[in-house]
């Protein structure tokens, strides 16, 4: 349909779209499932998502599909503090089956930031992810709340002996 291609524009455009971002907030809830999954997907791309938007996406953290929940949590990042609400959900995903989702709630949780001790020593424990990726998110998550707290130093500093060297590059770059 017009509206799919039109959001997958938006998507392929990325940060080029961001003033589309408030527009897509009713593309979330319409009828059709692909043009729901468009515009989650656009809205992950382009960087600009609407507080309107993060209770609808909220709800998509708990869908059956890997990319789906992935693409909403990236969202919601993007929001900022107005996504506040939407931490204890993340946080949750945090230990989805999926590295992707586990990939997305880390980095949104580092985007939202004001994060509870319990959901930082979550994200702590994702430095030992068997996924290359997602102990890159965690990484990037510790670097965007702020100053590493006494666990996250000591976990930093077993991360520097991982056999990744961009991990362990990562991660000396944060001590």
């Amino acid at each position: 349909t017009a509206q799919i291609y039109a959001l997958e524009t938006a998507r392929m455009l990325g940060a080029g779209a961001a003033a589309l971002g408030p527009d897509m907030a009713p593309w979330l809830v319409h009828d059709n499932e692909r043009v729901r999954r468009a515009a989650v997907g656009a809205l992950s791309a382009i960087g600009n998502t609407p507080p309107v938007a993060v209770s609808t996406l909220t709800s998509l953290l708990s869908s059956n599909d890997d990319q789906l929940r992935t693409a909403a949590a990236v969202a919601l990042g993007y929001a900022g503090k107005s996504a506040s609400s939407a931490i204890p959900h993340l946080a949750a995903l945090l230990r989805d089956p999926a590295p992707g989702p586990r990939n997305g709630a880390a980095r949104a949780l580092g985007r939202i930031g004001g994060l509870p001790s319990d959901v930082r020593t979550e994200i702590t424990g994702l430095l030992h992810d068997p996924n290359r990726d997602v102990r890159l998110s965690a990484l990037a998550a510790i670097e965007l709340v702020g100053r590493p707290t006494s666990e996250e130093l000591r976990a930093l500093e077993v991360a520097l002996r991982d056999a990744d060297p961009l991990i362990a590059t990562s991660a000396a770059r944060l001590l």
